[in-house]
């Protein structure tokens, strides 16, 4: 393509409306052999509003796909080293952290060609010479596969309600990062967390002051987490923190934080206001502690014994609690 076909097809961009790019979907990454290519398709997606990086085969693309998060990927077919067929194989096998929505840009038109390509994993097969308007509406049709799919997989590993871990979820992190702290030997704590009496808000007010107090519990342990701490809502109204790099007596002080902070809260629900309060239950992972389930069974104890003490306090299990 030349360079004055290029200046021409500038002036059809502006002619072509095309939809422009959604904050959260923007991140693409564009292969192809052909340097007036990839700043010809580089500026009208720039022009959307995407960002764009660029590689000049596969194998440059791969190495861009394992250090960037990306959303998009357009790849000429025929390229030398690591063709765009292989390339959509490989990130079709690759375990990268969320889906890529990849369209292969081919000057092959024949059916054959088209059904390799979504054989091989394409999601959309793109004719060349290339078309602003039209390249720029399969995006926005990309991005709307995308939005449907991240929603799939975040629902998959957190409740709906408090957007939190859930159960399963919650466990397969955790006892990662059980493995990450307990190979350099970093502290890791663990707080057990149950709303108090929340059998009475239901009962009273109704499920939908129920979940109402739950959403609004939730919010407030959310806006409280320390970097790297994960929760889960284990069912009910029971949750669970995991605080690596945190002491015992660090972890309590935080629960206690978190204790204040939810009981001085004023939840809004359709049948008015309503406050709850919350007891914890802390534990540290200690020499003896087995496993990523024994920290969780010594938290849930020293809970236990929050709630026998009266509720809306803070328990913590030391060695000597919780041996």
């Amino acid at each position: 393509m030349s360079e004055d076909v290029i200046r021409g097809a500038f002036g059809l961009i502006a002619a072509e409306e095309g939809p422009p790019a959604e904050d959260c979907w923007r991140r693409v990454l564009l292969v192809d052999d052909d340097p007036t290519i990839l700043r010809f398709v580089g500026a009208v997606l720039k022009s959307a509003g995407y960002e764009v990086c660029t590689a000049a085969d596969g194998l440059e693309a791969v190495a861009a796909i394992e250090e960037v998060a990306l959303d998009f990927l357009i790849t000429d077919w025929r390229m030398p080293n690591f063709d765009g067929i292989e390339l959509c194989r490989w990130v079709r096998q690759a375990r990268l952290p969320h889906y890529i929505y990849t369209i292969v840009m081919t000057a092959r038109s024949e059916v054959r060609h088209m059904v390799e390509a979504i054989s091989a994993g394409a999601d959309d097969f793109f004719p060349k010479p290339v078309r602003p308007g039209e390249l720029l509406s399969r995006m926005q049709a990309g991005t709307r596969i995308l939005e449907r799919e991240r929603r799939l997989l975040f629902l998959s590993r957190h409740d709906e309600l408090t957007e939190l871990y859930n159960r399963r979820a919650f466990y397969a992190v955790g006892r990662e990062r059980w493995e990450e702290t307990a190979a350099t030997a970093a502290p890791l704590s663990c707080g057990m967390l149950d709303l108090d009496h929340f059998k009475r808000v239901n009962d009273e007010l109704g499920h939908a002051a129920g979940d109402s107090a739950l959403a609004a519990a939730a919010a407030v342990l959310r806006q409280s987490l320390p970097e790297r701490t994960i929760a889960g809502r284990l069912g009910g109204e029971e949750f669970c923190v995991l605080l690596p790099e945190y002491t015992l007596s660090q972890a309590c002080a935080w629960a206690n934080a978190l204790r204040n902070r939810l009981a001085e809260a004023v939840i809004c629900c359709e049948g008015g206001t309503l406050s709850i309060t919350v007891s914890a239950g802390v534990a540290e992972r200690t020499p003896d502690t087995a496993n990523f389930e024994q920290l969780l069974d010594r938290a849930d104890r020293a809970l236990l014994q929050a709630k026998q003490q009266g509720r809306n306090c803070v328990c913590c299990c030391g060695p000597s609690d919780c041996g």
